[in-house]
């Protein structure tokens, strides 16, 4: 299992906030596959963490990975 953790408005899109997926192995875009409204946002738009590091789509995720999905954070 892999469990992927939606942050800001990704949650809306992904229509939770948090979900596990059955997937011994694999890369990040797969498990949003899972999730398509989150695939339709521009790839420079979608920021991945994989067990708390940078990582991109095409990161490969295993068994027991902690993934984070959220958008860009700006202010000022």
């Amino acid at each position: 299992m892999i469990e992927i953790e939606f942050l800001g408005y990704f949650a809306d899109l992904a229509g939770c906030k948090k979900a596990t997926i059955k997937m011994r192995k694999g890369k990040v875009k797969d498990l949003l596959e899972f999730f398509p409204k989150i695939l339709e946002v521009p790839r420079e738009n979608i920021i991945v963490l994989v067990n708390g590091i940078a990582a991109k789509l095409e990161t490969s995720v295993r068994e027991g990975d902690k993934v984070a999905v959220m958008p860009p954070i700006g202010g000022g």
